[in-house]
């Protein structure tokens, strides 16, 4: 499609050509219900590791499977585990949309991105948290670490924090919380260590 390269990368991945020109040394090809081909028109990129060699991940909504079987629908397991995906809902073809429509449909994306990206960062600093036992002598980690980490997670505040006129553009969100966890945080320091729980996003398998 002409234009297509003076894309940005991001905005490529909406049309099915681009997309499923990733699926390299793809597995099911030919006689299979999840070919390149219908991966890549229910919205998924091939993006494999070196343990994980059949992930997909949406581009649009970044929910990612794998464990793919032959007979695997991908727009039946898109919808089975990710139904509130943006890219599911859209009635037209990306190059058909108006100006005005596909900016609002990529701000929901952005929306998506920015939260995966705070809260991966957000994690790491609450796995530090975590308070660990010690096997041998029955300890807590020390508070002198424990201050360490409650520091390294008022630095992650700040940079929330920049993202924050973003956020509100496409979220309606405040900044007020972010002033309401640094007092919060600030309190932690001078108190006893407790467990921070973490919820990680895991990759799904498709079924």
């Amino acid at each position: 499609m002409e234009g297509l390269a003076a894309l940005p990368e991001v905005w490529r991945l909406y049309f099915a050509s681009v997309r499923a020109a990733t699926f390299r040394n793809w597995p099911f090809t030919e006689g299979c219900a999840c070919t390149p081909e219908r991966m890549a028109a229910a919205g998924f990129v091939h993006c494999p590791s070196e343990n994980s060699p059949d992930v997909a991940q949406c581009f649009f909504c970044l929910k990612e499977l794998e464990g793919w079987e032959p007979d695997d629908d991908p727009l039946e397991e898109h919808k089975k585990h990710s139904a509130d995906c943006g890219f599911l809902s859209l009635q037209k073809e990306p190059a058909n949309l108006t100006v005005q429509e596909f900016l609002k449909l990529d701000k929901m994306r952005m929306r998506k991105a920015l939260k995966k990206e705070v809260s991966q960062k957000m994690t790491k600093v609450e796995d530090k948290a975590k308070i660990q036992r010690c096997r041998s002598k029955g300890e807590y980690i020390t508070q002198c670490n424990f201050n360490r980490v409650v520091s390294e997670y008022m630095a992650l505040e700040e940079i929330y924090g920049q993202f924050c006129p973003l956020l509100e553009n496409f979220t309606g969100s405040s900044a007020k919380g972010i002033e309401q966890n640094k007092a919060t945080t600030a309190e932690l320091s001078n108190e006893s260590p407790t467990p921070l729980l973490t919820c990680n996003d895991s990759i799904g398998r498709a079924e």
